[in-house]
């Protein structure tokens, strides 16, 4: 599919996840705006890309940067089409009794509360253009509980429940927001965990090995259609296997021809829970 210019932004863009899916999803046809930290990095990705991609530096946990960011991203590239709330952080692994206050309240800001202000902020324009596509991702713990690591298990199962109000009030304005669980990615976030830990988490795989980047941007999973509004697509050892869908196969589909109809809730791939 070619995006005809669509705008697609993009946090969490200098790296990993985020950074291939700008490429493939550039590499298709569509505008996007890289979002983050680094803006050296995020500068050097987009001269590589060249026309069609601008970057704006933001932390997404300081809401006023992160609400001009993408007023900025609008002002230079256009109506926002599609954005993908890919930042995140892992916060490390502590004991609760050892989980300070900060620790906490940083993880849920990037991961949880700035999809909200991000989603609250473009929802009217969003509807106002006709609709559009939020993707945010999440993780296993998402669903799931993880020991040591109270603050990251607590915001990606803040960030999924955001996912699924949003999609259920935003459908009707034609907006579908879904959340991406992917499996074990070999990422810099999972660079800060120790090596004995990583083969453990591979050997989980079914493939035997971690997933890459560019893997789960370019996932050509088999969708399954439904009624739901929203759907929690499941990548490269992830555990829920029925209605997988992810990558630039998410956004082929959430920008086809027949996924525009508004309000419907037809469209969307359904995902049966196994856990």
């Amino acid at each position: 599919m070619d995006f005809g210019g669509r705008h697609i932004v993009i946090t969490g863009a200098s790296s990993g996840i985020g950074e291939a899916s700008a490429r493939l999803l550039h590499s298709r046809g569509a505008r996007v705006t890289l979002i983050a930290r680094r803006a050296e990095v995020l500068a050097a990705i987009a001269q590589e890309l060249g026309q069609g991609a601008g970057f704006t530096a933001a932390d997404v946990s300081d809401k006023d940067g992160l609400l001009a960011a993408l007023d900025t991203a609008s002002a230079k590239n256009g109506p926002i089409s599609g954005l993908f709330l890919n930042a995140g952080v892992g916060g490390g692994f502590h004991p609760i009794g050892d989980y300070s206050d900060e620790q906490f309240d940083q993880l849920m800001q990037v991961n949880a509360a700035s999809a909200f202000w991000a989603i609250r902020h473009l929802a009217g324009s969003m509807a106002a253009n006709g609709g559009g596509a939020i993707l945010a991702t999440g993780s296993l713990a998402s669903a799931r509980g993880m020991a040591n690591n109270i603050g990251y298990v607590a915001s990606k199962h803040a960030l999924l429940g955001i996912v699924r109000a949003a999609a259920l009030e935003l459908a009707p304005q034609g907006i579908r927001v879904n959340c991406l669980i992917p499996g074990f990615i070999d990422t810099s976030m999972m660079a800060e965990v120790p090596q004995d830990a990583r083969d453990h988490l591979a050997s989980k795989v079914p493939q035997g090995r971690l997933g890459l980047p560019v893997e789960l941007a370019d996932s050509r999973l088999p969708p399954v259609r439904s009624r739901q509004p929203h759907h929690r697509p499941v990548a490269f050892g992830g555990r829920r296997h029925h209605g997988n869908i992810a990558g630039i196969e998410y956004w082929e589909r959430q920008f086809g021809t027949e996924i525009l109809s508004r309000g419907t809730g037809r469209e969307f791939p359904e995902v049966h829970d196994s856990a």
